[in-house]
């Protein structure tokens, strides 16, 4: 399977992947709840989708054959990062999450103290950092134990906004509204 040549296309509750090498729809999969983001990462499709009653999921779908792999209850408040078949992320309640790219069982979740605000992460060097206004720390990617210490050589994050590395991915996100409907790019974080 190519995968370059999917398409993902997401309307309010379902996702379909159009394959433009044989000019058909691989796949159609109903979600039952709002799509906000969608993005792909190798052979996994991830979905956040939200209930009627505000309730956020990241799912996993596999971009082959449309299959929910997984459905990870969460709300997401930064950067996805994928390393390794695991994928990083900061919640609404300041912890810092790592999950299965394969099943989305937890690996990890850490509480951080809260006056790191606007929290986001970065892997740089394979070492996944934590970074916030003049604050920064490692985080170890088996245990989610912060450690304070040095910026990576040559690198300072102190008032970044954002940094983009080649393992954050990005979600496209659609939004609806009675005027107009519009799709735009965005990032987490």
């Amino acid at each position: 399977m190519e995968i370059d040549s999917k398409i993902l296309i997401a309307n309010k509750k379902a996702i379909s992947c159009y394959d433009e090498n044989r000019l058909i729809i691989d796949w159609r999969l109903d979600l039952g709840k709002r799509i906000y983001r969608i993005g792909k990462h190798h052979d996994t499709v991830l979905a956040q989708t939200y209930s009627a009653w505000g309730v956020s999921y990241l799912n996993g779908i596999a971009l082959a054959s449309g299959k929910l792999l997984w459905s990870f209850k969460t709300t997401l408040m930064s950067t996805l990062i994928v390393h390794e078949g695991v994928i990083y992320f900061v919640d609404y309640q300041n912890k810092i999450n790592a999950i299965s790219q394969a099943d989305g069982q937890l690996l990890f979740k850490v509480r951080f103290k809260s006056l790191w605000r606007h929290s986001k992460l970065a892997l740089i060097h394979d070492k996944l950092y934590l970074y916030a206004g003049k604050k920064h720390a490692l985080v170890h990617p088996k245990t989610g134990a912060l450690s304070y210490g040095r910026s990576p050589q040559g690198m300072e994050f102190q008032g970044a906004a954002v940094i983009y590395d080649s393992h954050q991915l990005i979600l496209s996100a659609g939004r609806t509204n009675t005027a107009s409907t519009h799709v735009e790019q965005e990032y987490i974080g």
